[in-house]
């Protein structure tokens, strides 16, 4: 892979940086506000409750886990049928999650390149986060990326996916985030990974989460 491609390494560094100043916060993982940064991971989290119903364990891959938060949102409410994996390509915030987690398996590395990622199955992925920052110049390279990364996940993915992007129905639009108009989401995911989505832009922030699933979802709609 070009370096140009791997332009998404720069997100880390960008964690990291601020990981350094502000700690296992929501500044320290690179959010600016505290608005929303703990229900941001139940919006992730009901990609499970609006699948398809599945009997026993439910096997989640959390991509750019940070320090564990989705897993600190699980434990919390005392949810005990998930079992949990988290990749990160950050040594620093790896190592703050295996603090917290000592129990959970952590991997450190890129995911288009950790061929042990793939080794075991999983049911959903989540991306909290990932694709919010924009750390290529250009949309056409910043949904590039997305996109490759989506699809090889994706690929190895039983159920669904979860994944947020920055709205076009803002007040105005940073530079340097991502942000991605419905329709344009649409037409990625069809031609990409499913026509089986759920745009979620419920939850009072200035961004949407994606479900895509495999198959049509027999479940309830969010209330």
């Amino acid at each position: 892979m070009s370096a140009e491609e791997r332009t998404y390494l720069e997100a880390v560094r960008f964690v990291e940086d601020r990981f350094r100043v502000h700690g296992d916060s929501h500044q320290g993982l690179g959010y600016p506000k505290p608005d929303g940064f703990i229900r941001r991971y139940g919006i992730y989290f009901d990609v499970v409750r609006l699948g398809p119903p599945i009997e026993g364990d439910i096997e989640i891959l959390d991509v750019g886990c940070g320090t564990g938060r989705l897993l600190d949102y699980v434990k919390a409410r005392g949810i005990r049928n998930v079992r949990y994996r988290g990749i990160d390509m950050s040594e620093t915030l790896i190592a703050a999650a295996r603090a917290k987690h000592p129990e959970a398996e952590f991997l450190v590395g890129d995911p288009f390149e950790l061929d042990a990622l793939w080794e075991k199955p999983f049911d959903y992925a989540i991306f909290g986060g990932i694709f919010t920052y924009r750390p290529y110049p250009t949309e056409a390279g910043m949904t590039a990326y997305m996109i490759r990364l989506l699809r090889l996940v994706f690929s190895h993915c039983r159920v669904g996916v979860a994944f947020n992007v920055m709205s076009k129905h803002v007040d105005w639009e940073r530079e340097d985030l991502f942000h991605v108009p419905f329709d344009r989401m649409a037409e990625l995911m069809r031609d990409n990974l499913s026509r089986h989505y759920i745009f979620r832009g419920d939850y009072g922030l200035y961004e949407y989460t994606t479900y895509v699933y495999r198959q049509a979802s027999s479940q309830d709609s969010p209330p």
